[in-house]
């Protein structure tokens, strides 16, 4: 019961400190500190960075799927 409550304890401060620091962090860059007239970007908008991360994402699971996979293979071969 003890390990239980410490994992909830730990689960739980993870998330809080997860949803306090999503408050606090901008993606994409405010006031980029660059002359207006210098035309940085085309429309003046930064450019969004969801396409790279959705990649990152499933390639990531697709990685942890293989390694459950290759785990449960294994144990099943130990037996």
């Amino acid at each position: 019961m003890k390990k239980f409550r410490k994992l909830t304890v730990t689960i739980c401060l993870f998330i809080f400190l997860q949803l306090c620091l999503t408050m606090s962090v901008c993606a994409q860059i405010i006031n980029p500190g660059c002359d207006p007239d210098c035309n940085c970007y085309k429309d003046g908008t930064p450019c969004p960075i969801d396409g790279g991360v959705v990649v990152l994402i499933a390639l990531g699971a697709a990685y942890g799927i293989k390694k459950i996979i290759n785990v449960r293979k294994a144990n099943v071969e130990a037996f």
